[in-house]
Formats: C-alpha cells, sequence, structure tokens
C-alpha cells in the first residue's frame, strides 16, 4: 500500500498546518486552564508545555513551535533572558507573555526583548483565543489596557496622518474601526452590531485598504488621533 503524505497533500490543496504551541507555566492549574482554553479551538496544537526556563528550552527545541506563551511572574531580568534564549533557538518565533505586571518599564523591556504580545492574565478566555490569533497573523497584540497606556506615552509624538486617507471610512466602518481599536474580536464586533462575522472580516478588509494600515496596533493608533477612541 503506497503511503500517503499528509503534509503534502495539505500544502498541495493550500491547507496550511495548525500553529503549534509551547506553554510554560509553574502552577499546574493554570496550565490546565491555558491547555483547555487553547484545545476549545481547534486551529492549534499544543506541542508541549514546561515549568520552568531550563525544561522550557529544552521543551522549543525539541518540538519547534510557532508560538510559545509564557507566564512571567519573576524578575524583569529572568524574563527578558527567557525571552532571548527562546528566540536563539527558532528564528522567527511568535512569544506572547502573560502577566499581571501592568508597570510601563517593565513592559517595555520585555518589548525590547522580543514579546510580540502581552496579555494581562486577569483577561476573559475569549481574549487569549483573540490574542494567539493575532500574534499568529503576524501582529503584535497587547490588552487593550495596555494599549491605551502605550498610546498614552506616545501622544506627545504625533504621528503624520496622509491627508487623502482621511474621511475615507463610512459611519459602518467607523463603527468597526472604533471596536477593533478597543480590543474586540470579529466575534464579539459582529455581536455588538448585529452582523455576520464575515461582514466584520469584509469591513476590517476595506477600512484597511482604504487607510493602508495592516494591524491592529496602526488601527488603534490611527483611531485616536482622529478622535475615534479616547483614553
Amino acid at each position: 500500500m503506497k503511503k500517503i503524505d499528509i503534509f503534502s497533500q495539505s500544502k498541495q490543496f493550500g491547507m496550511s498546518p495548525k500553529p503549534k504551541i509551547f506553554l510554560i507555566e509553574e502552577l499546574p492549574i493554570m496550565l490546565s486552564g491555558l491547555q483547555a482554553i487553547l484545545q476549545s479551538n481547534d486551529q492549534f496544537e499544543i506541542v508541549g508545555s514546561a515549568p520552568n526556563r531550563s525544561e522550557a528550552l529544552e521543551g522549543v527545541r525539541t518540538t519547534k513551535p510557532d508560538i510559545v506563551l509564557v507566564d512571567l511572574s519573576g524578575s524583569i531580568t529572568t524574563g527578558v533572558a527567557t525571552l532571548k534564549n527562546i528566540q536563539k533557538e527558532i528564528t522567527g518565533i511568535k512569544i506572547l507573555v502573560l502577566s499581571m505586571q501592568t508597570e510601563e518599564p517593565y513592559i517595555i523591556k520585555l518589548i525590547r526583548a522580543g514579546a510580540h504580545g502581552y496579555f494581562l492574565k486577569n483577561s476573559t478566555p475569549t481574549e487569549l483565543l483573540f490574542a494567539v490569533e493575532t500574534i499568529n497573523r503576524g501582529e503584535a497584540y497587547f490588552s487593550p489596557a495596555l494599549s491605551k497606556m502605550l498610546l498614552r506615552r506616545l501622544s506627545p509624538v504625533k504621528e503624520k496622518i496622509n491627508k487623502n486617507r482621511t474621511d475615507k471610512l463610512s459611519p459602518r466602518e467607523t463603527e468597526v474601526l472604533k471596536l477593533i481599536a478597543e480590543g474586540l474580536s470579529n466575534k464579539k464586533i459582529a455581536d455588538r452590531l448585529y452582523i455576520t462575522v464575515r461582514t466584520v472580516e469584509t469591513h476590517r478588509e476595506r477600512i484597511i485598504r482604504k487607510l493602508n494600515i495592516h494591524n491592529t496596533a496602526g488601527l488603534t493608533k490611527y483611531a485616536a488621533s482622529k478622535g475615534i477612541i479616547s483614553f
């Protein structure tokens, strides 16, 4: 019987393998919770977990994940070292930090160390899934409260907005942009506006095309500069 190469077939028909996720969490009860949340979405595959940095590096080296979720509760020095060592193992790996720390210097140091996103652990499971989806698309993700804080820090420096792309959005697109900037997922936006998820996706595509801004952080900054959202 001829052996079937499932992976080759998936590439042939345009299907992508599920993003592989590795978890770094020292508390068993937290680890179980994260696994349950991620396994509720069949778009992801959990390939391993570790309770500490030393075991995590071996696990990352072995499983070669696309995304690492790391719970950082120790010192900033340890956190920075963890992120840098993970990146040395796999070029282009995406890292989502889970933490309760909201101090600006702490967050900025982790961003500079290579964090692609920062998620507050008191957020909802739905927001965690949205954060992982955002990271997987190659975009940065920060819990909405942190996004506002970081934007406030940048507010003295006004980004120049191309006048040719000003006021191009329809009223509905402006509504969708506002909710995107507030950190809502496509599903939550659809529920809020009583439209389908596909319609939300269409509005998002049109907003991106009209404004020529291709990530959530950029859309949030644009919405703030136009007064669509306020802090």
